[in-house]
């Protein structure tokens, strides 16, 4: 064989393999790419959050099961959530497009499981920029920051960039991740926290 030929032949073989090794590494769930941390920010500060954990929300809807979304949870452990020190976040890619009503009914059904009060002032603001944002589009993506300092802070971003920010009292970031964490009846979302959780055992 030609020694161009052969050398343009191995320098392909390495360039193909180098590429299907570095797509095997990465983690995909429902082809949305799961990053091993989250960059944020807290008080100002550059803040890396690790991975938790990922899954599939499901719901049942008679005897059928719909995938809505692909959560990534980001904190140091799985205590994190209500520790009144830590930050938490959570990413949600959304695999199919929903009203804003239903969004809103499963946030709230899951607060009132946890007896959180939703006639409390930040949950009311909570929701209005929840309905602000309007329905669901497939393929969107909304992330969750939960920080804490002399307050809590709330910030919600959506994959457009958009954020928005509520600043309350201390509680507010644990009392709102009862979503997830806390009690639930949803046989979907306790599902998605059986995959998160058992990541990080």
């Amino acid at each position: 064989m030609n020694k161009n030929v052969f050398a343009v032949s191995f320098a392909l073989s390495l360039l193909i393999n180098t590429t299907f090794a570095s797509i095997s590494e990465k983690r995909v769930i429902e082809d949305v790419l799961i990053t091993d941390s989250l960059k944020v920010e807290s008080d100002g500060k550059p803040l890396t959050l690790p991975l938790l954990g990922a899954g599939i929300r499901k719901k049942n809807i008679a005897f059928l099961k719909f995938k809505v979304y692909v959560a990534s949870i980001f904190a140091k452990n799985k205590k994190s959530w209500e520790n009144e020190e830590e930050p938490i976040a959570i990413q949600l890619h959304f695999l199919r497009s929903i009203p804003i009503g239903k969004v809103i009914d499963s946030f709230s059904n899951s607060l009132k499981m946890n007896d959180v009060n939703l006639d409390n002032p930040e949950m009311k603001k909570i929701f209005e920029i929840v309905k602000k944002n309007g329905d669901i589009k497939d393929q969107q993506a909304l992330t969750i920051l939960g920080t804490r300092g002399k307050n809590d802070e709330l910030t919600f971003t959506l994959s457009s960039g958009e954020s928005e920010k509520i600043i309350g009292s201390k509680g507010l970031v644990r009392d709102f991740f009862t979503i997830w964490f806390g009690k639930s009846e949803d046989s979907g979302l306790e599902k998605l926290m059986e995959q998160v959780l058992k990541e990080n055992e």
